[in-house]
C-alpha cells in the first residue's frame, strides 16, 4: 500500500491574521480620531458657552451700574448683602440676555440659555481702591458703620504702570535718590533721579467731620484744625510686611512707606484688601474724637508717578467696614451649563478730580488787576482795580 504525504502551506492563515491586525489598528485609529473630534467639538462649544457666560456677566455688571447710578441720583437705598439680590426690584435688571434679545416684549421669555444668575452688591467693603494720574488729586467721602469706630487708616500704594521683566514678574521700585528726612526729594525730569519702575510719593489729606457737625462762625477753622496732611515716601525695606507709621497729630509729616516686593503677597497686618508694594499707617486718627467721628473726606494726590492705591481701616486690631465710597459688584453669568464670575467696583458718589493749581500756563501771565492795601491789618484790602502800570510789561503786550 502506498501512502502519500502532502505538505499543506499556512500562507492563507497568516494573511488572515495580518488583515485582522490591520483592521483592529484602523478601528482603534478611527476610534481615537473620533474621540479627538468629539473632544475638540466639546472644547469649541465650551469656549463659545464661556464667551456667552462672560458677556452675560458683563451685562449684569452694566445693569448693576445703571441701578446704582439711578439709586445714587435719586437718593434711594442700595441693598447690600453677601447673597444674591432680588433682581426684580428694578427694571434695570434683565437677567435673561438671550431671551430678552430675541423676545424684547416678553417679560418671561422662554429662551434663557444665556443669562446672569446672581448679582451680589456690597456697599460697605473693607477696602477702597483708586487709580491716580501723576499730579492728579481725587477727593471722596467715606463713612464708618454706626456701630463701629476707626482710629487707624492704612495706605498701600505702588507705581501703577511698572513694566514686567522678561519672565513676566513685576518689580516696582522706590524713588532712586532721596531718603527723607535725611536726603532730598528727587527732582522731576532730571536723569538718574528716578526711572520707569519708581513708585512715587502719595499725599493724603484727612478731613474728619465730627458729630454733631460744628456750627457757628468758626466752622471752617474748626474743620481746618481737625484736618491733617501726610506725605508718604516710598522707602525701600529689607523685610517684607513692614508698615511705616505716624501719629495723626504730626501734621505735614513725611511718613516712611516701607516698600518690599514680597509685601504684595505677604501677611501685612492690614489684609482685607490686595497687597501693594509700599505701606504706611496713620494712627490715632482724629485723636479723642475718633469714636464720635463717622464721616471723613479723603484727598489723595499722586506725586511723581501714576499710583494705584488701596485704603483700609481698623479700630485697634479690628477691621472696619467703609461705606459710601464704593460698591463691590459680583456677577455670575451662565451660558447653558458654563458659568463665569466677574466683579468690579462702582463709585457711590461723584469723584472730585482736582488739579493742584487754580491756573496753569506755560507763559508769563499779564496781571491787569490789583488789590490795594487800605489798612494795617492782614486782610485790609480794598476792592480789585485795574493796574495800568503793567501795560508796558512784555507779558501784557498783544501778540
Amino acid at each position: 500500500m502506498n501512502i502519500r504525504l502532502t505538505n499543506r502551506g499556512e500562507d492563507g492563515l497568516a494573511s488572515i491574521i495580518i488583515v485582522m491586525t490591520i483592521i483592529i489598528v484602523l478601528a482603534l485609529m478611527t476610534l481615537g480620531f473620533t474621540k479627538l473630534t468629539d473632544r475638540e467639538l466639546r472644547q469649541a462649544l465650551d469656549r463659545e458657552l464661556a464667551s456667552q457666560a462672560y458677556y452675560a456677566a458683563e451685562s449684569g455688571l452694566n445693569d448693576a451700574r445703571l441701578f446704582i447710578d439711578d439709586a445714587v441720583k435719586n437718593g434711594s437705598p442700595i441693598p447690600s448683602s453677601s447673597d444674591c439680590i432680588d433682581t426684580s426690584i428694578s427694571p434695570f435688571f434683565v437677567p435673561s440676555i438671550s431671551g430678552s434679545y430675541n423676545q424684547p416684549n416678553d417679560p418671561n421669555p422662554s429662551d434663557n440659555t444665556v443669562k446672569y444668575t446672581c448679582i451680589i452688591l456690597k456697599t460697605n467693603p473693607y477696602d477702597l481702591i483708586y487709580d491716580l494720574k501723576a499730579g492728579e488729586s481725587k477727593v471722596f467721602k467715606m463713612y464708618v458703620n454706626p456701630d463701629e469706630s476707626m482710629n487707624r487708616i492704612h495706605f498701600s500704594w505702588e507705581n501703577k504702570n511698572y513694566p514686567a521683566d522678561a519672565s513676566g514678574n513685576i518689580n516696582p521700585g522706590p524713588l532712586v535718590v532721596g531718603n527723607p528726612p535725611v536726603g532730598p526729594l528727587p527732582q522731576e525730569g532730571v536723569a538718574g533721579q528716578m526711572d520707569e519702575n519708581s513708585t512715587g510719593v502719595l499725599r493724603a489729606t484727612i478731613y474728619p467731620i465730627p458729630e454733631p457737625f460744628p456750627s457757628g462762625p468758626n466752622t471752617n477753622s474748626t474743620l481746618a484744625n481737625l484736618s491733617r496732611t501726610f506725605f508718604m515716601y516710598p522707602k525701600f525695606e529689607n523685610t517684607q510686611d513692614q508698615i511705616g507709621s505716624a501719629l495723626y497729630s504730626t501734621n505735614g509729616q513725611l511718613v516712611d512707606g516701607r516698600c518690599n516686593i514680597n509685601s504684595r503677597v505677604g501677611t501685612l497686618p492690614f489684609t482685607q484688601g490686595i497687597g501693594r508694594y509700599c505701606n504706611s499707617m496713620i494712627d490715632n486718627v482724629a485723636g479723642n474724637s475718633a469714636a464720635a467721628t463717622k464721616l471723613y473726606y479723603i484727598r489723595l494726590t499722586a506725586l511723581y508717578k501714576d499710583l494705584g492705591v488701596t485704603i483700609q481701616a481698623k479700630h485697634g486690631t479690628i477691621p472696619v467696614q467703609l461705606q459710601g465710597a464704593e460698591a463691590v459688584v459680583d456677577v455670575t453669568g451662565e451660558g447653558n451649563d458654563v458659568l463665569k464670575r466677574i466683579h468690579s467696583r462702582v463709585p457711590l458718589q461723584p469723584y472730585y478730580n482736582l488739579t493742584n493749581e487754580g491756573l496753569r500756563s506755560l507763559e508769563t501771565l499779564c496781571k491787569r488787576f490789583r488789590l490795594p492795601k487800605i489798612g494795617p491789618g492782614t486782610f485790609d484790602y480794598g476792592p480789585a482795580e485795574r493796574d495800568e502800570s503793567v501795560l508796558s510789561d512784555p507779558a501784557c503786550l498783544p501778540n
